[in-house]
């Protein structure tokens, strides 16, 4: 599975969001008129991948790229969501989520205030991550 729909299956196992009520794929995503907090995931390049000397036939580790926007008509809400799901996604070391092994999910910066709000006047705050995954595990 790619990596924005493994950061879903940990958000949603940690009660961090539901899949298309407040968690969302794509900068193309339809998002709610609501207040929010809602998160959209959105594919990044990533790095290139990782290989190691015995096998070069495959990498051993993809660096998958994300970034998550969270937004909320209150700046404050915006923030404490995408700090706890920053929270959570700083946790993620030497283990599988779903059938998929992470040696790392690591955050690039912390949550930041990413300026004007959305067409809905509200807050938008971001952060990058970078997801180190073993597909053949």
């Amino acid at each position: 599975m790619p990596l924005v729909e493994d950061i879903v299956t940990l958000l949603t196992a940690a009660s961090l969001g539901i899949i298309k009520v407040d968690l969302f794929y794509s900068s193309r995503a339809i998002l709610p008129d609501g207040d929010g907090p809602y998160t959209t995931l959105i594919e990044t390049a990533g790095l290139i991948d990782e290989w190691i000397q015995n096998d070069v036939t495959r990498p051993a580790f993809e660096h998958g790229g994300a970034q998550l926007v969270t937004r909320a008509a209150h700046y404050i809400d915006a923030r404490n969501k995408a700090l706890a799901i920053y929270a959570e996604i700083n946790k993620v070391h030497n283990q599988y989520i779903g059938t998929t092994w992470y040696r790392r999910i690591h955050p690039l910066q912390r949550p930041f205030d990413a300026g004007p709000p959305d067409e809905h006047n509200r807050a938008l705050i971001k952060f990058n991550v970078l997801g180190e995954r073993s597909p053949y595990v």
